[in-house]
This record gives C-alpha cells, sequence and structure tokens, in this order.
C-alpha cells in the first residue's frame, strides 16, 4: 500500500452517501480560535487533548518540580491547575493508569509521552494542595502515539510537529469520479471540521505497517495527525501530515500453556487446542488455552481434525473443541 493514502472509486451499491460527480472540497478551513477558558474537557470527541513540552529541569523537592510542562494542542494558551492562561502548564504527574496498560506497554507509552511522541486526551486538569502550592495533575483517558521518527529536542523542550492537529476519520462519501472529500478532518480541542480528497502520511516518516494501520483505523475510531492542508482545483484538498498518532490498546493476553509434559489444565470456559504441526500434543508438544470461536468464517479450507474427521476449516474444528492436525482433508481409509 502506497504512504500517499487517495479516495478511490467505488461500487454505488457500497456508497454510505452517494454524491454525483462529487466536487472536491476546497473551501478554506474555518478561522476558529480554540477556547483557552474552557474547563470541560470531555464534551466532544475532540477535546481534551495535550502534548507535553518539556521535563521541569527546576531543582527543588518533588512534587513542587521534577513533573512536566503540558499544552493543549492548536491552543495558544492552556488553563492551568492555578486557573491562570499560560503557554504551558506544569503538572506534577499525569494519571495513565485508565488506559488499561501494564508492563512493557506502560513504560513504553510514558516514555513516549514524556519525550513528547505522544498525545493523552485527559478530563478536566485538576488539582491538589502541597505545603500551600497548587500542583496540577492530569487523568489520561485515551493515550495516542506517534507513528514517525522523534524530532530532536530543542532548548525550550521537546520539539512539538509542525502545523495543526486534527482527528482523521472516514466521513462515508462516495463518489462516481475522482477527487473524493473522503475523508472528515475534525480539529483538536476547536469546533471546525472540513473534508479532504486525500491524505499524504509519507512526510512523516512512519513505517508501512504503521500507515497501513492508519489506513485501516479511517474505517473505525480514525486515527490523529499534525500537519497542512492544501487546497486546489483540480486535485482538491489534502492532509499533508508531518506526524500521525494511533491509539495505544493494552496488549492481548498471552495464551495459557496447557498439556504438554505437565499435563497444565484450562481455566473454567476455555479448552486446549493445538495448533498444525503440534501432532495433536503427542510428542508432549505443549498446546494453548483458548474460549471455544462462536462464530467462523464460511470458507472452505479443509482440516484433519485430531478425530479423524474433517472440517471446513480449523476455526469450525476448534469451535467443538476439536485441534486441527494437519492442512487438508482427512486421508480416506
Amino acid at each position: 500500500m502506497r504512504t500517499t493514502l487517495f479516495s478511490s472509486l467505488v461500487a454505488c451499491a457500497a456508497l454510505t452517501l452517494f454524491v454525483p460527480g462529487c466536487a472536491a472540497d476546497t473551501a478554506p478551513e474555518a478561522d476558529d480560535t480554540v477556547d483557552d477558558t474552557q474547563d470541560d474537557l470531555t464534551t466532544s470527541t475532540n477535546t481534551g487533548y495535550f502534548i507535553v513540552t518539556a521535563h521541569d529541569q527546576r531543582r527543588c523537592v518533588s512534587p513542587l518540580c521534577g513533573g512536566l510542562f503540558v499544552k493543549r494542542v492548536n491552543a495558544a494558551t492552556t488553563r492551568c491547575a492555578d486557573g491562570t492562561l499560560q503557554a504551558s502548564c506544569y503538572v506534577g504527574s499525569i494519571d495513565i493508569d485508565g488506559l488499561g496498560l501494564t508492563g512493557e506497554d506502560l513504560d513504553n507509552f510514558r516514555a513516549s509521552l514524556e519525550s513528547g511522541q505522544a498525545l493523552v486526551k485527559a478530563t478536566r486538569m485538576s488539582s491538589f494542595a502541597w505545603n500551600g502550592h497548587t500542583i496540577g495533575k492530569l487523568t489520561a483517558k485515551e493515550g495516542w502515539v506517534a507513528q514517525g521518527p522523534a524530532a530532536a529536542p530543542t532548548a525550550a523542550g521537546n520539539a512539538i510537529p509542525a502545523g495543526a492537529f486534527y482527528r482523521a476519520k472516514d466521513n462515508g462519501i462516495r463518489c462516481v469520479r475522482a477527487p473524493c472529500p473522503t475523508t472528515g478532518l475534525a480539529k483538536l480541542n476547536a469546533s471546525s471540521s472540513r473534508n479532504v480528497s486525500g491524505l499524504d502520511l509519507a512526510p512523516a516518516g512512519a513505517p508501512q505497517g504503521a500507515v497501513d494501520a492508519a489506513n485501516d483505523a479511517l474505517f473505525a475510531d480514525g486515527f490523529l495527525l499534525a500537519g497542512t492542508v492544501a487546497s486546489g482545483p483540480a486535485s482538491g484538498a489534502t492532509a499533508t501530515a508531518t506526524q500521525f498518532y494511533l491509539r495505544t490498546v493494552p496488549s492481548p493476553p498471552v495464551p495459557r500453556a496447557c498439556g504438554g509434559r505437565g499435563g497444565q489444565t484450562c481455566p473454567t470456559g476455555q479448552t486446549c487446542i493445538w495448533q498444525i504441526g503440534a501432532i495433536c500434543g503427542q510428542a508432549d508438544a505443549p498446546g494453548h488455552c483458548m474460549v471455544k470461536p462462536q462464530a467462523c468464517p464460511m470458507i472452505y479450507s479443509p482440516v484433519c481434525g485430531c478425530d479423524g474427521k474433517t472440517y471446513s476449516n480449523e476455526c469450525v474444528a476448534n469451535r467443538l473443541g476439536i485441534s486441527a492436525k494437519t492442512s487438508g482433508a482427512c486421508a480416506t481409509p
């Protein structure tokens, strides 16, 4: 898949919103101003986004010093815990426990966040008193990790990606000819939005796997990007990303081993399944515990089960609690 993501023509039967001709949205973005005085940061999907601008290098007792400076993206100033409006606000900590991350995932996200390589969507900035001082605290409800390489820090702190910050999401518009404004861009911490015909993620320098994941995310909850939007009568509006962000989610748990030399059993509600090639647990090959699938794809890719019967695919066998011994139908006796 190319790093430049452009809308493709689709059949009318698959259209969500059919626009004949589909003239591209080339109108300039509304010149809105982010509401710096907004206290409730959870009023919409696109509010409450912060980035860490720097570590606090002052030398004094924590939490009065040693925390982080944060700002609301797209905002000239941010309302701090003490009620003042500043270019960036000091917080003693950012609570990311609510993201559900553990172990290495948690450590990696914290490192990305503190280096300016992640964004958080937070609830209102709270405060607590410490020795007569008001200390800020952010509580994150979403975490988004940058996919491109980190820029070198500046003398002032972390390097902030150039351009404005947006949420990109498929808007359901489909056309009979290009250009077609199929992607909606909503400006973070603001009320303006527009549609674009193309997304150029190449300047972010992210690996192809991340670009593919962003393309997939367009049709779900979307992804975040920093960059610029350029309009043209021939090609329509295109967003060029200097950085883009995918939402961080907890890694799936490692399946519990079962069977094998130790004869481990599975928790209630799970069954022990061996992968093809494990010869149904012979020679002490371990299996893994899994919940039986509730539904399976209707494809014919036969496997021979450990019970000697042929199943239309491996999922169908697993749904019945049967492991697949080999690919292909069982040999005729």
